[in-house]
């Protein structure tokens, strides 16, 4: 019983020190991804405008693969479901205002109690008639929507940077890598 219980002593002291490592190493992971992006959105863009440069290239070395970075233009936008309802409602206001508002998606969700199918199907015809609180969710995908903003720049037009902000947009310059075959 004993070696048993020394056993699962040992155990819970690894699994204990395999959770930390893995803590730790997630953590190691984050400020990587945080140090590379910074490169890659702020530093190499800018330097490379310095220099008029539009890619450079690292030769391999070793086991490590040659690698070409190109400054391409990132443009985007997404309308976080975490945003306040005014926030939303500012974003939809900017989609009506250039008549995109074919790019919002709108859904009507009620909670009825159980063995309510049959009043589940007269409220598609007539909520309001059957006194039931239905919640009105409007969202806009983001890949539509980044590619009504990418549509608008390519077509040599830009939208105020207030109306960029309010639907989440975002128009630069990133360093894309390419490894070399």
């Amino acid at each position: 019983m004993s070696d048993k219980l020394a056993m699962l002593q040992a155990h819970a002291e690894k699994a204990r020190d395999l959770e930390l490592a893995i803590a730790d190493l997630n953590d190691k992971i984050t400020e990587h991804k945080e140090a590379l992006k910074d490169l890659q959105n702020d530093k190499m863009p800018s330097l490379m405008d310095e220099l008029k440069l539009d890619r450079i290239g690292v030769p391999p070395s070793g086991n490590k693969p040659g690698i070409d970075y190109k400054l391409v233009q990132n443009i985007g936008a997404s309308i976080s479901s975490k945003w306040s309802t005014e926030k939303k409602q500012i974003a939809f206001d900017v989609l009506k205002k250039y008549k995109a508002e074919s790019l919002i998606k709108t859904e009507v969700s009620a909670k009825l109690p159980k063995g309510s199918l049959k009043q589940a199907k007269a409220l598609v015809a007539a909520a309001k008639k059957l006194k039931i609180t239905a919640d009105l969710n409007q969202t806009v995908h983001a890949g539509t929507l980044s590619a009504w903003v990418k549509d608008i720049y390519n077509g040599g037009q830009t939208l105020p940077q207030t109306d960029l902000e309010a639907i989440g947009g975002y128009v630069g310059r990133v360093v894309k890598a390419e490894e070399r075959e």
